[in-house]
């Protein structure tokens, strides 16, 4: 997805990918719709298991725990970066720094658990929070991950929100009944997923304490009411 250039860009999509019409957004400026997976690349937290053939020092049962500052400390060699690659990237970065102490080294990685990534499911579903990102999901799948939509949901509006540095967020609207293209749209690291209750009165009275405690910023929650004012 392109990056808009507005200061305040305007809530996006309930446009095109078909299904019946939902909330119209305010801008044309991009769309959720066809987006492809994102690339799930190492990060905080992830624990990875590193094999060097013939060498047992490396051997550990828990792995290795990616810090906050994106290493992972490694005998022989020390801190390793390995954030924000990927896996094959990440083993490569190993056998580099292996190199200068171990001749032609051949190193095995992978992860073990991944706790980098996460999306949050809020409002009414059965089980709302935090949920690890550990592989691509669509916006159906992580809401079936919770356990699913409350009775007294407004599922014909759930909204998908998605922010783009301190100012910028999308808001895309779709039909949790209806499993077309509109719901299978692919989540992203850090996404929100709102459902929010039928008859609650204003969408935007109800989200944005909500978005406000897990560090929405001033101007991302005021594009978010530009979005909820089309409801």
């Amino acid at each position: 997805m392109r990056r808009a250039s507005s200061l305040l860009p305007l809530a996006l999509l309930a446009i095109a990918c078909s299904a019946p019409p939902l909330p119209r957004a305010t801008s044309d400026l991009r769309t959720v719709c066809g987006d492809a997976p994102p690339p799930l690349p190492l990060g905080p937290n992830d624990v990875l298991q590193v094999i060097v053939p013939q060498r047992a020092e490396f051997a550990s049962e828990s792995g290795y725990r990616i810090s906050p500052a994106g290493t992972i400390v490694l005998p022989i060699v020390g801190a390793v970066p390995v954030a924000g690659r990927s896996v094959e990237e990440a083993r490569a970065t190993i056998e580099v720094a292996l190199a200068q102490y171990v001749r032609e080294p051949s190193v095995g990685l992978s992860v073990i658990e991944y706790g980098a990534r996460r999306v949050y499911v809020l409002g009414e579903v059965v089980h709302p929070g935090a949920m690890v990102l550990d592989r691509n999901l669509t916006a159906l799948e992580v809401l079936a991950l919770a356990q699913g939509i409350k009775e007294g949901a407004r599922r014909d509006h759930v909204a998908l929100l998605r922010r783009h540095g301190p100012e910028e967020v999308e808001v895309y609207f779709f039909d949790a009944d209806t499993p077309g293209p509109r719901a299978m749209v692919q989540v992203h690291p850090d996404d929100v997923l709102f459902v929010p209750r039928s008859g609650a009165g204003v969408f935007r009275d109800e989200t944005l304490p909500i978005l406000q405690g897990i560090g929405f910023t001033t101007g991302q929650l005021a594009t978010v009411v530009v979005a909820a004012d089309q409801l």
